[in-house]
């Protein structure tokens, strides 16, 4: 898939970087290298439908719970990000459990080593604790908030988890669809751009009379559990794990750790 070979770009891109960083730094007078760049995570927004038909329990299909679900929400808290989960049904529009985490207030940079005057040193230091102060209080709002919403997801997500996999026919088409209006959603208010996969624990066994074409959404990794058969999924050209745990590793990989300059790069500036 043409943006899976993006992403590993992005990221040989980014240990260049750091590569060149570990040799080319700018020392301080205490001899330690000071970075030229910041390193940041890119938001990911990842989807997640189960599915809750007859037909993915005679088919082995895993069962999601909130212990598989829960690496990518702590992923999300830690780094920014949106989650959302779904179902696949006799009739798949039951609307999206979503959980949307900002990406995080970054530290200030400190350069009272870098002044070799002892007095704009000391100034230079003053201004940073007041920086680094206000980034403290921040920081503390950021993540109350996030807690907040975080208890409120789970609470839905445990209730949705539940439902008993009984549904006679499957609708995966429109599930999909769903899946897709979620990660067609702008990059706007996130101020750069986001990762974006669907993981879909289904057979891909499409039963009902409604037949849209599923459509793939740019620059998304569709991601299939437990990739055993294609069924109408086939044209999303999907990657294929045999577990969920095993595709949520790979969502949260260290892929999507890159540079500054590589985020720039991506965004074609």
């Amino acid at each position: 898939m043409m943006y899976v070979t993006d992403a590993l770009k992005v990221l040989l891109t980014a240990l260049l970087i750091i590569g060149l960083l570990s040799l080319g730094g700018c020392t301080n007078q205490e001899g330690h290298v000071e970075p030229l760049i910041r390193m940041q995570y890119i938001p990911i927004r990842v989807v997640t439908f189960f599915d809750i038909t007859g037909s993915a329990v005679e088919h082995g299909v895993p069962i999601v719970d909130s212990i598989s679900m829960a690496p990518i929400v702590e992923y999300v808290l830690e780094n920014g990000g949106e989650v959302a989960i779904g179902t696949i049904e006799s009739v798949s529009e039951r609307p999206l459990l979503r959980l949307r985490v900002d990406v995080p207030p970054q530290p200030p940079t400190d350069g009272s080593q870098q002044s070799q005057n002892v007095f704009l040193a000391a100034k230079q230091k003053a201004a940073y604790e007041k920086r680094f102060t206000s980034y403290q209080s921040r920081l503390k709002r950021w993540k109350d908030k996030n807690q907040l919403a975080m208890r409120g997801f789970w609470q839905s997500v445990r209730e949705l988890l539940a439902m008993p996999a009984k549904e006679s026919s499957t609708d995966v088409r429109n599930a999909v669809l769903r899946g897709n209006a979620f990660l067609s959603e702008s990059d706007a208010s996130w101020n750069g751009p986001t990762l974006r996969f669907a993981i879909l624990c289904t057979d891909g066994e499409h039963n009902v009379k409604s037949q849209p074409t599923i459509v793939p959404v740019d620059s998304t990794v569709y991601i299939l559990v437990p990739g055993i058969r294609e069924g109408c999924l086939t044209s999303l050209n999907p990657i294929k794990f045999e577990s969920l745990p095993s595709a949520i590793r790979y969502v949260i990989s260290g892929e999507k750790f890159v540079s500054n300059a590589a985020v720039t790069a991506q965004k074609g500036g």
